[in-house]
């Protein structure tokens, strides 16, 4: 996953090896690009600030966030007429042929008048997402007049009978550790980790020593900031790929 918050973008770039002796390529790149949402992922310049304790300390994600489901119903070109729109063609310029995005992405991008940082190619007709019910005793809602029924949507690369069909292609992505915040900590906590760390240090000089030995209360209950607070998170991308052998894993489960 990569974040710019220039473009208020992510961007996931997945490449997938194939299996030769079953008729794939050797691997397929695609390429994601969503909006990047607010206090979604720590800025660069939030994290050259900090003075991080116990750097050397590998850590772990201290929160699991829910998981996400975007649905990629465009296909795009990306432009690198600007240096604007570069950034973003150098980090899919591998996958060319299967760059996809939303019309929310496209219309944040191309915002603004200039030459556009995406094109459309093609709109995909995803299968249509449920409508969440009603609450219970809420009025009947107004129904349009009906329009012409679209064409039916692809079936699943999974159930799809036919190799060389349109079908509709899940991938997930799961990123175990995105700075997502700043960690807090109480002045009392960290003189109270400092202090630890020094009676560890001292313990063998004082091996034997008889008596006990006080340690001065730590003081105040300040909160500052500490560090950087890890998130993980999964999403999960449907798209739709021009035959069933272009989504190499939808055989299991896609």
């Amino acid at each position: 996953m990569r974040a710019d918050f220039t473009l208020g973008v992510k961007v996931f770039k997945v490449l997938v090896l194939g299996e030769m002796e079953r008729g794939q390529d050797e691997y397929r790149t695609s390429c994601f690009i969503a909006r990047l949402h607010a206090r979604e992922v720590l800025s660069p310049e939030s994290v050259s600030k900090l003075r991080q304790r116990n750097s050397a300390v590998v850590r772990g994600a201290g929160e699991s966030r829910p998981g996400e489901t975007l649905r990629m119903e465009l296909l795009v070109a990306l432009s690198n007429a600007t240096e604007r729109a570069a950034r973003l063609y150098s980090a899919c310029s591998d996958a060319w042929d299967a760059a996809y995005s939303n019309a929310d992405t496209v219309r944040a991008l191309n915002r603004g008048g200039g030459p556009p940082v995406m094109t459309i190619l093609a709109q995909l007709n995803l299968p249509v997402s449920p409508a969440p019910s009603p609450p219970p005793g809420s009025p009947p809602s107004f129904s349009p007049p009906s329009s012409p029924t679209p064409s039916p949507a692809p079936p699943r690369c999974r159930e799809s009978r036919s190799p060389s069909a349109p079908c509709v292609c899940r991938c997930a992505v799961c990123v175990e550790w995105l700075p997502c915040g700043l960690r807090k900590c109480k002045v009392a906590q960290l003189q109270q980790q400092q202090q630890q760390q020094r009676l560890q240090q001292q313990q063998q000089q004082q091996e034997g020593a008889g008596g006990d030995r006080e340690e001065g209360s730590p003081g105040g209950s300040d909160v500052r900031t500490c560090g950087v607070r890890a998130c993980s998170k999964c999403w999960t991308f449907e798209f739709i790929v021009p035959a069933r052998n272009l989504c190499l894993w939808g055989d299991d489960g896609a």
